[in-house]
């Protein structure tokens, strides 16, 4: 069974991380549609972005518990996360994709 502590550490996480599904959906949606290097069918559209929800939600879960369950070393992280975002759009207009 998990701890009280570590229940609502993943239910608000998971409550948070719907923004990450979100925006990894439609970052990499938007870049399928403008390659023609990947075929445009649901395991390429749907899989890296559960891949990177997953991945995110994951982080920011274990964080949190390593941390001591309270979201500031969560908060402090995503401003990496954020500039590591910019900069990956930013490579991706530089090399010629659409970013959004």
């Amino acid at each position: 069974m998990l701890s009280t502590l570590s229940r609502r550490v993943l239910r608000e996480e998971l409550y948070r991380s719907v923004v990450w599904a979100f925006l990894a959906l439609v970052v990499w949606v938007q870049f399928v549609t403008s390659t023609d290097h990947l075929d445009a069918t649901a395991p390429t559209l749907v899989g890296p972005p559960v891949l990177a929800w997953a991945a995110v939600t994951g982080s920011l879960v274990a964080v949190r518990l390593t941390k001591g369950g309270e979201p500031v070393a969560a908060v402090e992280r995503l401003g990496t996360t954020g500039w590591l975002v910019v900069a990956g759009l930013l490579f991706l207009t530089l090399l010629g994709f659409s970013a959004l």
